[in-house]
């Protein structure tokens, strides 16, 4: 399971909108139908509660949302064991409810934040971003184009002024252990 965040800034007086996404697998996402203590105690190590809450539905349609008590839980489980045997279970994944979750939206903040800070240099609109990635870095040994990043194209939203940015990760040529003709 991954966790997609996407972010959106809209500026209505400039009328421009800065967007940015960032995703983990660092997610905590889990459901199980549980049908004894054991189950949930398994269940409940795996999702990191109590500091991860937690979502309860009994058989009979009630559900129980945000819960990272310990004994509220506990008598949530006894009450729907009791009734019908089983219940549902889920990771909660609304952010408030979910530190895994929070980590990423801080991470989209952050990259929010710094798209927001890049302006173009020709008439310095914020949001001055990567609308484009090329690759074919070449090889080291045979100068072949490899799967590797090249370059980044850049692109204003407001006046739409391009600039290339070649060998983005400080890289001007490939290792020759990634070239799909010295190494295929």
């Amino acid at each position: 399971m991954i966790d997609y965040e996407i972010l959106l800034l809209k500026d209505y007086k400039n009328n421009l909108e800065i967007i940015t996404e960032f995703s983990s697998y660092e997610t905590n996402f889990n459901q199980q139908k549980i049908k004894s203590e054991e189950e949930l105690n398994q269940f409940l190590t795996q999702v990191k509660f109590p500091s991860h809450a937690v979502i309860v539905k009994s058989s009979s349609s009630e559900l129980f949302k945000g819960l990272d008590d310990v004994e509220v839980l506990r008598k949530i489980t006894v009450y729907c064991l009791n009734q019908n045997g089983e219940f549902d279970i889920e990771t909660d994944m609304r952010a408030m409810y979910n530190p895994s979750r929070m980590l990423v939206i801080e991470k989209a903040v952050e990259r929010l934040i710094r798209k927001m800070n890049t302006f173009c240099s020709k008439c310095q609109t914020p949001g001055f971003d990567v609308v484009e990635r090329v690759f074919g870095l070449p090889c080291e040994l045979c100068n072949q184009p490899t799967k590797s990043l090249k370059e980044d194209v850049y692109q204003c939203k407001v006046c739409e002024h391009v600039e290339i940015k070649q060998f983005p990760n400080e890289k001007r040529f490939e290792d020759p252990m990634y070239c799909d003709f010295c190494n295929p």
